[in-house]
């Protein structure tokens, strides 16, 4: 419906902005906003955000396995020994490990081409285990053709710089190969 009574240019105050000169605005404060380098400084910017929160990739990745020896019978509810994990870090670091571990097994006197259970942790080890009580960690391991379960795994009192990879399977198991890895995410 059109105005009876429209208003004119030479009735609106000369202190409002005209549609260019809002417009004209609106560009000048977009373009200033988007040039600043921090225009909200009451959040983090994306380098800052990286720098707090960043996930710690290796700068350089440090792989140590330790195996087994072959063919192996483990008891079920029972500790066993894989081997010793040396230099898991420095007095004065912080670590954190990722451990992959797998196990082969052997059947009816043959040996399977393949891992038959396999399983994963993250781990943050202090550099030398004096004494006590070991931090028991518990790993889903994933079978082959079998029920899948959990079993307990530690790293032992082994000396300065070096621990012992322990495991503790809920089921008895004539193994070929057992190897535990670690790959050192964080320094």
């Amino acid at each position: 419906m059109p105005l009876h009574n429209p208003i004119t240019e030479p009735q609106v105050p000369q202190a409002i902005a005209r549609d260019t000169e809002a417009t004209a605005a609106a560009a000048a404060a977009t373009a200033a906003h988007e040039a600043a380098t921090d225009p909200h400084p009451q959040y983090l910017t994306q380098t800052e955000g990286d720098a707090r929160y960043q996930l710690a990739l290796p700068v350089t990745v440090v792989q140590q396995s330790v195996a087994a020896p072959a063919q192996i019978s483990i008891l079920a509810n029972t500790w066993f020994d894989v081997g010793t994990f040396n230099n898991v870090n420095s007095g004065s670091s912080d670590s954190l490990f990722a451990m992959s571990l797998y196990v082969q097994y052997t059947s009816g006197g043959t040996t399977q081409d393949y891992w038959q259970y396999a399983g994963a942790a993250v781990i943050s080890p202090v550099w030398w285990k004096a004494g006590g009580a070991e931090l028991v960690k518990y790993i889903d391991m994933e079978g082959h053709n079998s029920v899948d379960f959990a079993l307990s795994f530690r790293l032992g009192i082994d000396g300065q710089g070096g621990r012992m990879v322990q495991l503790y399977f809920p089921l008895n198991l004539i193994a070929r190969l057992v190897r535990a890895s670690f790959v050192r995410l964080r320094y």
